[in-house]
């Protein structure tokens, strides 16, 4: 492996993540640039003669005495430059790693020396840093005001159309946008940047992998609208106005002898819309917040998935570091019955045949019951091969089910098929569970019942396999609660309902939504009568099941 007497000649001119795996009659060679580049043709290589890197709890070794060296000659080069998947088991740095997964969120550890290399951004191990917030955000939120011996520009900040500031103080920064017209929150953000840059790259400690800067809108629509940032909308539209002012930063950072820093930004909410007249500087990234992570009935008649494809390339017709955001739960409810498997396969695949030169898969970061190990597992191998077949890409399918669930995958596999077969409608990234479009006939009942009921079966004396499929099959035991209340008396489904969270609990599966999380607490309260309201997403009008918001409890959870 790596720097040998076969030289470096026989592989070609490869890149820092590239490498060829070849034999020389019985003597086998994986070569690369660096060791990222072999560190990944290894894991590939142990995967063609029977490994398999499920998730961080299954690596299956395969029961073999030998492993022989046979005719091999595999060239390869990474679709997307930036891979990173978000769910719990993917935060595993070994299991990201062998999967070809590169960035750095919520994987510590993924710097150390052994892994070869990393994607990451100045200062921070996590992914996002809006503009607007305590350090190291590139507008201190001290200046709206209100903090104790702090100066305050107000005039720096976003106000509604009377005029009227969204964040009265610096406590409810999170409500506002910064003014884009306003000359000294520019140069503010052009200070803050450059400074917490300079942080870093003189620090002693930067390891030169950390390249990207994040420069992005807070998480709401509250947009400046003075007099100064209508005028630009007119003239740039939203999108356009907020990239100006990106593209000011990002002047600034290369000017200021960063030109090797990149600053990356969000084509999110009112900064989404295609810019009129403004074109991205070449150290900027723009990633595209995507919302065609759905379970799509018919793909060929979709008006919503054609609208937001020609959205992303409006951006990729301007713009030669188009990344993706891209959504693929139900964030409303991640005990959804959400088939959109295919959909993942057909999505990134169109992403890479446009140009697409990233992508960040968002799921949940923690235990929730509808398949997120699978997802984990799909997401990374469409980022390594994106240029797969339907074929490969559902023996992939097979393979995850068969190595982590043991005997019990080809029953996994058959409900998975059967309710995607049954989908009636588009389901969305934003609906309750009691708007499943699938069609829940008596026939359709019976056989889920009996393809979770068979896997259990066929792996009951295994406690580590049955606990995984007894995860899975949570998701399934909830939509039917929530479908078909009326099929039960009340007593009947109460109990129904408690044993349901008493088992969740035990799985360790306590978010139900971004903001629903079970109560940590050994007795499991009974909420009769009350009716769900807010980010209550419970079983029904009656919610048996307690969702507490508190955030200490959050946090535990």
């Amino acid at each position: 492996m790596g720097d040998t007497n076969r030289s470096l000649s026989l592989y070609g001119d490869y890149g820092a993540e590239g490498y060829r795996i070849k034999n020389f009659g019985s003597k086998l060679s994986i070569g690369g640039e660096n060791s990222r580049g072999i560190i990944y043709g290894v894991y590939r290589w142990l995967e063609s003669v029977g490994f398999g890197f499920y998730n961080e709890s299954a690596t299956v070794v395969p029961d073999i005495n030998d492993i022989y060296v046979t005719d091999i000659d595999i060239s390869y080069e990474p679709a997307f430059d930036y891979r990173e998947v978000m769910y719990k088991g993917a935060f595993d740095v070994d299991w990201a790693v062998s999967n070809g997964i590169n960035g750095d969120f919520f994987k510590w550890g993924i710097a150390e020396k052994e892994y070869g290399g990393y994607v990451g951004f100045i200062g921070e191990t996590s992914l996002i840093q809006n503009s607007i917030g305590p350090a190291p955000a590139i507008v201190p939120h001290t200046l709206i005001g209100g903090y104790p011996g702090a100066e305050s520009h107000p005039e720096y900040f976003a106000v509604d159309e009377n005029g009227v500031p969204y964040a009265s103080d610096y406590t409810e920064y999170k409500n506002t946008q910064v003014c884009l017209s306003n000359a000294g929150a520019l140069a503010t953000a052009k200070a803050y940047a450059v400074a917490r840059i300079s942080s870093v790259v003189y620090s002693g400690s930067w390891d030169r992998q950390s390249l990207r800067l994040w420069v992005s809108v807070m998480d709401n629509n509250n947009y400046c609208k003075c007099s100064g940032c209508q005028a630009l909308y007119a003239e740039y539209g939203t999108g356009g106005a907020w990239l100006r002012w990106v593209n000011e930063i990002a002047k600034y950072v290369k000017n200021s002898g960063f030109g090797s820093i990149y600053i990356e930004t969000l084509a999110y909410n009112f900064a989404k819309d295609i810019p009129v007249g403004v074109v991205p500087e070449d150290n900027v990234i723009v990633r595209f917040c995507s919302s065609f992570g759905g379970a799509i009935k018919d793909r060929n008649d979709s008006d919503a998935l054609t609208s937001e494809m020609n959205a992303l390339q409006g951006w990729l017709n301007i713009c030669d570091n188009v990344e993706v955001y891209y959504y693929t739960v139900d964030f409303c409810n991640y005990m959804e019955i959400f088939p959109n498997f295919d959909d993942m396969y057909y999505n990134v695949k169109e992403m890479y045949e446009r140009g697409v030169k990233g992508v960040y898969f968002e799921g949940f970061f923690k235990n929730n019951g509808e398949f997120g190990e699978l997802r984990s597992f799909l997401a990374a191998k469409l980022m390594q091969y994106p240029d797969m077949t339907i074929e490969e890409y559902h023996a992939l399918i097979s393979d995850f089910c068969d190595g982590y669930y043991g005997a019990a995958g080809v029953y996994v596999k058959n409900y998975i098929d059967a309710v995607k077969a049954a989908m009636t409608d588009d389901i969305k990234i934003s609906y309750l569970a009691d708007n499943n479009k699938i069609n829940f006939t008596a026939a359709l009942k019976t056989a889920c019942e009996g393809y979770w009921n068979s896997a259990e079966s066929a792996v009951s004396g295994d406690a580590v396999l049955l606990a995984r499929v007894q995860k899975s099959r949570l998701h399934w035991t909830y939509a039917m609660l929530v479908n078909y209340e009326s099929d039960y008396n009340s007593g009947a489904y109460n109990v129904l309902a408690y044993n349901l969270s008493q088992k969740m609990v035990e799985l360790n599966v306590k978010c139900v939504a971004e903001n629903a999380v079970i109560y940590t607490e050994s007795l499991i309260y009974y909420d009769y009568m009350v009716k769900p309201s807010g980010y209550h997403y419970g079983l029904s009008n009656y919610n048996p099941i307690n969702w507490h918001l508190d955030r200490a409890d959050y946090e535990d959870a």
